[in-house]
């Protein structure tokens, strides 16, 4: 008698493909436009650039006006010095997502 060698299932499904029939239809359907998601893409990222600028901006200018009010002037240069490192980074991030957005093609 002879034996067939052992076969493990990956083995015999990639030798034998299964027919799984005649895709129709399907001409324009298709729910994912690159060109929109780019857009969409975009437009998100210059929005919540923006977003994080504003909060920044607001969170440092309340910060300071409560560490003056307590009396903290130290603190306040800390912060200040933190923030005239950060500003730059954030600015040129939002400056250049937004002038991606708006000057992209349509």
């Amino acid at each position: 008698m002879s034996a067939e060698p052992a076969v493990s299932l990956v083995e015999r499904f990639e030798d034998d493909p299964i027919e799984g029939g005649t895709i129709t239809d399907l001409a324009d359907e298709l729910p994912f436009h690159e060109a929109q998601h780019r857009a969409h893409t975009a437009r998100r990222l210059a929005y919540w650039l923006v977003v994080v600028l504003g909060a920044t901006m607001l969170v440092h200018y309340s910060s300071v006006m409560f560490l003056e009010i307590e009396g903290k002037h130290e603190a306040v240069e800390s912060l200040s010095s933190i923030f005239h490192a950060f500003l730059p980074v954030i600015s040129g991030l939002v400056g250049g997502a937004t002038t991606f957005y708006f000057t992209q093609k349509k």
